[in-house]
């Protein structure tokens, strides 16, 4: 490496400073005083030939260049921190909080999460249940999977998969069918469609050139993992995602109908939010180690 390295101590003060946006803020979570720490960025200005702040009677404000800079100086920090974890572990125990869906902590992540702690037993992992975009927020969650379009401010938006849609039932009600794989047969089925995801039989319908008859007996719920309760208690259909169901179909529990797949509307992504890198590092690794084995080119299944 060549070159000579701006001054670490004042790099890991201006991070910190900006994110508090105040000296003495900065002062407390690095246990130095305030006049260090403004040392310590005078210094780190002095050597760019810059003001990174403006001094303000209360706290500071990132001047033009000193916004410029902060994403490169965040974004080598996060790099170091998390491969430190990866190749040297946590030296002290450390809770991870994940935020996802009901149905994708309930029925996808369980055995990522076994392995990874398993490899990472200095990490606990806290999992959270959400169910509507509005409700996404940085607060308190280190790291959160999400269906949607990916355009989330204020996040590190990792696409994960486009998990395409297929009907199952439960083997009960495959068995009472002349032909699963019958449409006509199929389409006559109750359903339990998930709330703002009806439009997902009509595409499927537009697929195959077929209209469905009017069933009274369809119900409307608000998650997937109550869609999916409905068709192991009941003789209610559903479309699902394919890798939410995958291992339930592997077990048994469902059956696939149809040899068709219908295009989700939402993608699933892994997101981080964009704050405090201490706190992110084990949100980085997991992020990482999670992206590595949960996309569709890792098989798109459990780790063994």
């Amino acid at each position: 490496m060549t070159g000579q390295l701006p001054p670490l101590l004042g790099l890991e003060a201006f991070e910190v400073s900006a994110r508090y946006e105040s000296f003495a803020a900065a002062a407390t979570e690095l246990a130095v005083s305030q006049s260090t720490v403004s040392h310590r960025i005078r210094s780190l200005e002095a050597y760019l030939g810059h003001r990174l702040f403006e001094r303000l009677p209360r706290g500071v404000r990132l001047t033009e260049r000193g916004r410029a800079y902060l994403p490169s100086v965040r974004d080598a920090f996060e790099q170091v921190l998390g491969s430190t974890a990866g190749v040297f572990g946590q030296p002290t125990r450390v809770r991870l909080t994940m935020r996802a869906p009901v149905a994708y902590n309930a029925l996808w992540l369980p055995p990522f999460v076994d392995r990874f702690t398993a490899e990472h037993p200095n990490i606990e992992i806290t999992l959270t249940s959400s169910i509507f975009t509005a409700m996404l927020s940085a607060e308190d969650v280190d790291l959160e999977l999400w269906l949607g379009s990916g355009s989330w401010p204020g996040f590190q938006n990792e696409l994960l998969f486009n998990d395409p849609l297929i009907v199952v039932a439960s083997p009960r009600t495959a068995d009472t069918l002349v032909d699963g794989s019958d449409l006509d047969e199929v389409i006559r089925q109750p359903v339990a469609h998930v709330m703002g995801s009806e439009d997902h039989w009509a595409n499927l319908l537009s697929l195959v050139s077929r209209e469905r008859p009017d069933v009274a007996r369809d119900v409307r719920v608000d998650t997937s993992i109550v869609s999916l309760g409905q068709v192991l208690a009941t003789e209610r259909i559903a479309l699902a995602p394919r890798r939410l169901v995958e291992t339930l179909i592997r077990r048994g529990d469902l059956v696939q109908l149809l040899d068709v797949e219908v295009a989700p509307v939402e993608s699933l992504y892994l997101t981080v939010p964009q704050r405090d890198t201490r706190a992110k590092a084990q949100a980085l690794l997991f992020r990482d180690w999670l992206l590595e084995r949960g996309r569709p080119e890792s098989a798109g299944s459990p780790p063994p």
